[in-house]
């Protein structure tokens, strides 16, 4: 799944909110995302990404009408408990969870790795100076 913003989950939790209120969403109910005019005449276009993902998670049923029109059907049961889990919102905060996590162990790794190069440093620095000892006493 993509990479969810607020913005998304409070567009996709209003469609689904719209889809178990009126039983359907369609782009007669679907408030306009933009506030232009051509915008408000062609609202499916602003609207097909977040088609993809309801469609991807199988939660609502899409029938394709004629003309410039797509109803949304809610599947009972599978909307119901989506929405009943937390929505799109436990996704975005599973997502945000996902991420802080990567983001620490990145941050992790990359003190691991100077911490590795520090002790190859404090290793040649020891052998350059057991040498320079070595030296220093031979020459006595």
């Amino acid at each position: 799944m993509v990479q969810l913003t607020e913005i998304d989950i409070e567009r996709l939790d209003k469609i689904l909110e719209i889809v178990l209120k009126e039983g359907y969403a369609s782009s007669h109910n679907l408030p306009p995302i933009r506030t232009d005019f051509v915008a408000k005449l062609n609202i499916l276009d602003d609207y097909k990404y977040y088609f993809e993902i309801l469609k991807e998670l199988g939660i609502v049923e899409f029938k394709e009408c004629i003309g410039n029109n797509v109803v949304i059907d809610r599947i009972p049961t599978k909307t119901i408990n989506f929405c009943n889990q937390g929505g799109f919102r436990r996704i975005y905060d599973e997502q945000q969870k996902s991420l802080s996590k990567k983001k620490l162990e990145d941050k992790k790794f990359h003190w691991d790795f100077l911490n590795s190069k520090l002790g190859i440093l404090s290793f040649i620095v020891s052998a350059i100076s057991l040498i320079i000892a070595i030296i220093a006493l031979l020459n006595k």
